[in-house]
């Protein structure tokens, strides 16, 4: 059985599907001809899609404008950088709020200065380089979809992207490991560890999940993603203009299909926050 927050959110979805389905079907019983007609022929004008055919490309755009087109700047990499610390306090407030009761514990054992000095540091030791390296290959994807390319093709990069971004956030584990151990080896650990210990009184770093850091470093691509999920939209959105084109003598039972479409998607959006909380 179900938690009292699912229930309630499935029968609320179900609830707005069905009276809107209701509303929309007693508008279209009740209303005459000629208002449906003269609706039918305001509607048949309404071209969205023309107007969101360069959307898509806005986000190469966006991108330049926020971070710059050349690839490799020290102003690229601060940019880079903030947006890196921003989207770990994002990812650690969204991992606090799943697990609350661990991170409580976590707190009260540490310390709150203590917690965010090292998130600060892991997010510097496993994000800062990974995160600006995506970010440029996610503006290098961006310009290769924009050419021609089959949904094969699209798919097969996004994959790539999933993969390259798990790739290289493993690696940045690998590397800042060697150079640890390399540190530890000329003793320069056991003097920052002396220093921790007379700062913080426990010199253990707390066990915040790697999980936190992973999401953030993919947090670079999110361009990327919503770069190809508005291409998605748009061409499905054309599509399914241009078959309510043909089907407009009906306009209250399209105008409720909408909007049975907008609710899902607004409920659909919403599910992840509400449902595994």
């Amino acid at each position: 059985m179900g938690s009292p927050s699912t229930l309630s959110y499935f029968g609320s979805f179900f609830t707005a599907m069905t009276t809107i389905y209701f509303l929309f079907d007693l508008l279209e019983k009740n209303t005459s001809d000629d208002v449906k007609l003269d609706l039918s022929e305001k509607l048949k004008k309404i071209k969205t899609y023309e107007g969101l055919n360069n959307w898509a490309e806005t986000f190469g755009k966006a991108f330049d404008k926020i971070f710059g087109k050349e690839f490799i700047t020290w102003e690229k990499f601060i940019k880079s950088s903030i947006a890196s610390y921003v989207c770990l306090l994002i990812c650690f407030t969204y991992s606090y709020s799943l697990n609350s009761i661990y991170y409580i514990n976590l707190f009260e054992t540490y310390g709150y200065f203590t917690i965010f000095f090292f998130l600060f540091v892991f997010g510097a030791w496993f994000n800062l380089v990974p995160d600006y390296i995506c970010l440029n290959k996610t503006r290098y994807l961006i310009k290769l979809c924009e050419k021609p390319l089959t949904k094969g093709e699209k798919v097969g990069i996004l994959l790539g992207d999933i993969i390259s971004t798990y790739i290289i956030f493993f690696f940045s584990i690998i590397f800042p490991t060697i150079i640890f151990v390399l540190l530890k080896a000329i003793g320069v650990i056991e003097i920052a560890l002396l220093y921790l210990s007379d700062s913080f009184g426990n010199f253990e770093p707390p066990d915040i999940p790697l999980s936190v850091f992973l999401a953030t470093t993919y947090f670079a691509s999110i361009w990327f993603y919503l770069y190809l999920i508005s291409s998605r939209l748009i061409s499905c959105w054309q599509f399914f203009e241009s078959f309510m084109n043909k089907k407009r003598n009906t306009p209250f039972t399209d105008l409720g299909i909408i909007s049975i479409l907008i609710v899902f998607v607004i409920y659909l959006i919403a599910a992840p926050f509400v449902l595994f909380k």
